[in-house]
């Protein structure tokens, strides 16, 4: 195989000379073998990154942990290369080796097998479903309980989170207004371009692009922006504090999962104490921001000059996805400071709480779930079932890839019904390989169970009757209050 590779490039070399020194051809040909070359050199550099990025000189099989974590930390560097030295990066990068080589230690698979194990833990899936349904089996939403319309501080609750739902939207700024507007968006922002002066914090752009978006998408005006921070590093998420006159609060808006510095946040999951609360653990990612952003936030006195022109306003701690997990720990860690502070947060991480402050955070925290929202199903106890049952997939397996894949796509494309055959053998065999045990002396699978936090609404939306709240959004949804136990069990 070496020397196949070795040929290659002899003959990319070779080739790279004739057509583009010795040139004696026809034009066409020439043209044509420019195109194959190059193709070619584009497979060489993608295989050649590959190997550097995943190569394993151990052959998959680690006796020394200490080496194990050195090699995930080079994968690390090599794969985030691109945002530089920061900060909290050398940091962050062992946090992550330590993580990942703890959960995959002594696992040994190529790509097709991954790929494989998820076709078949997929199907597996559907078919638990459909006998759920066959049996009629209680779901998740039958398990919750009905949001409560009728009581006025419910109905109101709701109300204030589909309002200040846009104020999380304008948080991730020019980006977002280009998603949602691709043709007109850029056309929209140069009209109110500005060429003086940044953001407040000096991290805008010379055109200030986040800071209209952030007018556009939230309806705010420019008198009503106290204070924005555009700049996103590792445990500093982006966010901005605004003021809303019609609802008499102070509002904190953290944004969510936007960089690849703030994907380093959120792969950063292992528990860790609350600053100021003695006995309870979150996030350890999503506690370094909430702890990054107060800095910034009493550095520039930016909360004590908000309520020195509003002293009657309350204070509103908001986000989405990362920004609702920032947003729970900093409202934890201001709460001493402002007793009626509230919190909105909007598809929050599913591993972000303790069992005890996700308790606590229900004095005060709002949290609300769409449909299937992937952030909210996702912790290190969520990844570390996942990899247990592919491995288990793998391991009952006796069918090639090729079979596996095309009744797997002929399944999707329901020309053909997902057949337990293709997940099941009739011979017995452990979950897990011996192979694929875990050498790790820090199982993270013992770390505790982390929870979404404060009260959750769970918004799913029903095709086949209308819903108690479809005159809020014009759609059939069905809204639920979820407890805790539910989203043990289904998130």
């Amino acid at each position: 195989e070496y020397g196949l590779f070795l040929l290659e490039i002899g003959l990319c070399v070779f080739g790279t000379y004739w057509c583009f020194v010795e040139v004696g051809c026809d034009k066409d040909m020439i043209i044509s073998v420019r195109l194959v070359v190059i193709s070619n050199w584009v497979l060489i550099s993608l295989t050649l990154i590959g190997v550097i990025a995943v190569f394993d000189p151990f052959g998959g099989y680690h006796s020394d942990k200490s080496m194990n974590d050195k090699l995930w930390e080079k994968r690390f560097k090599c794969w985030c290369c691109c945002i530089g030295r920061q900060e909290n990066s050398h940091g962050a990068f062992e946090d992550l080796a330590r993580i990942f080589s703890s959960q995959f230690a002594d696992v040994d698979l190529v790509a097709s097998d991954i790929a494989v194990g998820l076709m078949m833990v997929s199907q597996q899936q559907h078919l638990a479903a459909q006998k759920r349904c066959d049996l009629n089996q209680m779901s998740f939403e039958s398990e919750c309980e009905r949001f409560n319309f009728e009581n006025r501080e419910s109905r109101e609750t709701f109300q204030d989170l589909t309002y200040f739902s846009s104020y999380a939207l304008g948080a991730y700024g020019w980006p977002l207004f280009m998603y949602i507007h691709p043709i007109t968006g850029c056309f929209n922002l140069c009209q109110e371009c500005s060429l003086f002066g940044g953001g407040s914090d000096g991290s805008e752009n010379i055109c200030q692009s986040n800071h209209i978006a952030l007018k556009k998408l939230s309806g705010l005006e420019d008198n009503d922006i106290l204070y924005t921070h555009f700049t996103s590093n590792i445990y500093s998420p982006a966010f901005y504090v605004a003021v809303d006159h019609n609802r008499q609060v102070i509002i904190v808006t953290i944004r969510g999962t936007l960089s690849l510095q703030d994907v380093i946040t959120d792969m950063v999951c292992e528990p860790q104490d609350i600053p100021g609360c003695p006995g309870l653990q979150a996030h350890r990612g999503m506690v370094l921001s909430a702890s990054n952003i107060i800095t910034i936030l009493e550095t520039d006195g930016v909360l004590d000059k908000a309520f020195s022109l509003y002293p009657e306003f309350q204070l509103l701690v908001l986000g989405h996805s990362l920004g609702a997990g920032t947003a729970t720990l900093l409202s934890f860690m201001l709460r001493d400071r402002y007793p009626a502070l509230r919190c909105f947060a909007y598809g929050p991480p599913g591993g972000l709480l303790s069992e005890e402050a996700a308790e606590e955070s229900k004095k005060f925290v709002v949290s609300t779930v769409v449909n299937k929202e992937f952030a909210t199903r996702l912790s290190i106890n969520s990844i570390v079932q996942l990899r247990d049952s592919v491995l288990s997939a793998i391991q009952i397996n006796h069918r090639s890839k090729w079979k596996l894949t095309l009744d797997h796509i002929l399944s999707v494309m329901r020309l053909r019904p997902i057949s337990e055959v293709i997940l099941n053998s009739e011979e017995e065999a452990p979950l897990i390989l011996p192979t694929f045990s875990h050498a790790g002396e820090e199982d993270l699978t013992e770390v505790p169970r982390l929870y979404p936090p404060g009260r959750v609404i769970f918004i799913h939306r029903n095709e086949t009757q209308a819903s108690c709240c479809s005159s809020y959004s014009g759609a059939h949804y069905d809204v639920l209050s979820a407890r805790t136990t539910c989203l043990t069990l289904y998130l």
